[in-house]
């Protein structure tokens, strides 16, 4: 899961949308399939996708993705994920 995270950070660090929408629906996947796995990775994946919700270099659309990505990663784990 570690190596998926690392993955997920670089893909993030590009504003190229399609990598970024792509990179969220992952997230959203493997939240659903892998709850315990991503909670241990909720720390980590919620400040990057918070970093895509405040950059203006993202398309608003894109954004949406995000949102919906926190929300999974929120609810597969034990809701102890923190927005600040």
């Amino acid at each position: 899961m570690n190596n998926l995270v690392t993955a997920m950070k670089l893909d993030f660090q590009y504003t190229d949308e399609f990598s970024i929408r792509t990179a969220c629906g992952l997230i959203t996947d493997i939240s659903t399939c892998l709850s315990e796995a991503i909670s241990q990775s909720q720390d980590t994946l919620v400040p990057i996708l918070k970093e895509i919700l405040l950059t203006s270099q993202v398309n608003i659309e894109v954004k949406l993705h995000a949102i919906i990505a926190i929300g999974d990663v929120c609810l597969a784990g034990d809701g102890g994920a923190s927005m600040s």
